[in-house]
């Protein structure tokens, strides 16, 4: 029915539309529960996040306004330039030099660290939704 209405959603509705706030705070209630374990899940979306700032800074973006990465298996286990190097393979990216590579955790350390801030992001972005 929705689809017939012709009326033009962008991606961030549409991805609030499946990303409800009661799911939301499931998913962290859970992560609460599960320690460390369910702590690297919320991890990921701060490297999500890591990795836009990556793929703009090395032109990669290529106009996009998101890159279309799905999840990586084993994306916990994986160091940050694994997970980087996972994602640009993924997109069909040339990978890093090994110079870059190292260079990563110098670049992008401080902000991998705040990934409790984009977790409280995400729920104000989940609550003042339309």
């Amino acid at each position: 029915f929705v689809s017939k209405l012709n009326v033009p959603i962008g991606y961030h509705l549409r991805e609030m539309a499946c990303h409800s706030l009661t799911a939301y705070a499931q998913r962290l209630r859970v992560a609460s529960q599960q320690g460390e374990k369910g702590k690297m899940a919320l991890k990921l979306h701060c490297r999500r996040a890591v990795l836009e700032l990556v793929l703009r800074k090395h032109s990669f973006h290529d106009g996009l306004r998101r890159a279309g990465v799905k999840s990586i298996k084993g994306a916990p286990q994986l160091d940050f330039a694994e997970y980087v190097s996972a994602c640009l393979l993924r997109l069909g990216l040339p990978p890093l030099a090994p110079d870059e590579r190292g260079s990563l955790m110098r670049d992008y350390g401080p902000a991998l660290l705040q990934w409790r801030h984009v977790v409280v992001f995400y729920v104000l972005r989940l609550l003042l939704a339309p």
